[in-house]
């Protein structure tokens, strides 16, 4: 699946969401649609992938979290890949500074912003520490829809700045004799 083609990725969610368990759907939705009333599973479903697909909710959601979660989605809008190993995006959170695991991720799941890669024919998902003590199998691999992803690009990663200004080098100028 490309990223730039946002159909198959939408439909990728919402057989993921078709995987969860009725609770976890319900509590996943909460976040993420906020649904006034007790809608029946297949319109939870399809108003979650109508979410992930609407900029203006995305937008809204991304500045509920915090920084760790936005930055954690940000990685993988730079990257252009929906589809990242849950270690590899660890590693690059503790090495901006975040060292509680994987808390954002967790987050991001609750949040219907991030979702396990499920293998085919596994069982119901009930929790995502259900499929974290299972991925292995998986690789622990993660997906956002690339909408998302992109979204969260504009994220401050918290790298130091390198830029040439602040490193204090100095450029020599192309007349200047050595």
């Amino acid at each position: 699946m490309s990223p730039n083609d946002l159909i198959p990725w939408t439909d990728h969610f919402r057989r993921t969401l078709e995987r969860y368990d009725e609770a976890l759907l319900r509590r996943v939705a909460g976040q993420l649609i906020r649904p006034r009333n007790q809608w029946p599973i297949a319109d939870l479903i399809e108003r979650c992938a109508a979410a992930v697909t609407n900029a203006a909710i995305i937008d809204r959601r991304l500045q509920a979290l915090d920084p760790a979660c936005r930055r954690l989605l940000a990685f993988m809008g730079h990257s252009r890949q929906p589809r990242w190993r849950l270690g590899s995006l660890l590693e690059l959170l503790a090495a901006v500074g975040h060292q509680e695991g994987p808390r954002p991720a967790f987050a991001l799941f609750e949040a219907g912003l991030l979702y396990p890669d499920l293998p085919d024919g596994q069982t119901r998902l009930k929790s995502f520490e259900q499929w974290l003590g299972q991925a292995a199998a998986t690789s622990f691999t993660v997906v956002t829809h690339p909408l998302v992803a992109a979204r969260a690009v504009g994220t401050d990663l918290g790298l130091p700045d390198l830029s040439i200004a602040d490193c204090g080098l100095r450029i020599a100028d192309s007349t200047e004799q050595s």
